[in-house]
């Protein structure tokens, strides 16, 4: 009997450092995420909140936060109205996903925001899941990808339609001169000297847009 007890006793101690083990994991993976992460109440308070979320705040709206905090005092005064509109539909049940950009003095960021229902275990619904994740840098690289990829496209258009005539002319005049055993003339010489040239400005076009 006593053994019984003691083994029962012994699975709740294991169930209970388990369950202690898994809640630290999950917030130590929440307090070492880049993305600002903020849970929201019906009221508009902060329930929680993570490392990110601390220090972006901190830096750009000068506020300590804490749980309790208004969330209206952490939001970009140009998001305020699209904010509690979006907090409207999360306290309905419906997730927004959107992207914007706001400028914090002279730094501009491009925000994907996340407005996410957050329910209890019973289903009802105790607030909003915030997230922000910056996205500056990835819009950035992928526009300077695009404008590689035109200006590529641009290069190969040159060289399909502006190489062909003066590549054409001087393997044209290279077929007379080698019929004439080599033997030519000082037109046919300056024929060649005006398809050099077109060429020679093709190739300077090119460079130019690779600058």
């Amino acid at each position: 009997m006593q053994r019984d007890i003691n083994n029962a006793l012994q699975e709740i101690t294991d169930l209970k450092n388990e369950a202690k083990s898994s809640k630290n994991k999950l917030r130590s993976f929440f307090e070492s995420s880049s993305v600002i992460h903020l849970l929201i109440d019906t009221d508009l308070r902060v329930i929680d909140y993570n490392r990110a979320a601390v220090n972006f705040i901190k830096k750009h709206c000068k506020i300590n936060i804490k749980v309790g905090t208004k969330a209206s005092r952490l939001i970009h005064k140009d998001q305020v109205a699209s904010f509690m509109e979006n907090y409207v539909k999360a306290l309905d049940g419906v997730p927004v996903r959107m992207e914007q950009e706001f400028k914090y003095g002279g730094e501009r960021i491009l925000w994907f925001l996340n407005y996410e229902p957050a329910w209890d275990c019973d289903g009802n619904i105790l607030g909003m899941s915030y997230n922000a994740v910056d996205i500056t840098e990835k819009v950035a690289n992928e526009n300077k990808i695009v404008a590689q990829y035109y200006s590529l496209e641009s290069i190969a258009y040159i060289h399909s339609h502006h190489f062909r005539a003066p590549v054409t002319n001087i393997m044209g005049l290279m077929n007379i001169f080698k019929i004439n055993g080599y033997k030519t003339t000082k037109q046919e010489l300056l024929m060649m000297q005006r398809a050099v040239n077109e060429l020679e400005v093709q190739m300077t076009r090119i460079e130019n847009h690779l600058v």
